[in-house]
């Protein structure tokens, strides 16, 4: 009771939604060289109540399995373009970019 004669629920935890922004759009590839590849894109489309992004992620994930395999690289952007450098030469990478 509440000192007034009245009961209460039980106390329970509740979380608000995390508000993310969505993906960013047009990511395209506008340079590479043996080492490198460039890209740009638009900002996602804007969602009510999440702010427009400022920081993006651009990942490169080889598609090559084995010992000799790079490792994925991550590159921060605060603008609508990135280079990824460090690269092998010749090797296929799936790449992405993240708001966030």
């Amino acid at each position: 009771t509440n000192g007034q004669g009245s009961s209460s629920s039980d106390v329970r935890s509740f979380f608000t939604a995390i508000l993310r922004p969505g993906p960013p759009q047009n990511f395209i590839l506008t340079m590479n060289t043996n080492i490198s590849l460039s890209f740009s894109w638009n900002p996602p489309v804007p969602k009510a109540g999440v702010n427009t992004p400022t920081q993006y992620i651009v990942r490169c994930v080889p598609q090559l399995e084995g010992i000799d395999t790079p490792a994925p690289v991550n590159q921060n952007a605060d603008q609508l373009t990135a280079t990824v450098i460090g690269l092998a030469p010749g090797v296929p990478y799936d790449c992405s970019v993240t708001a966030v």
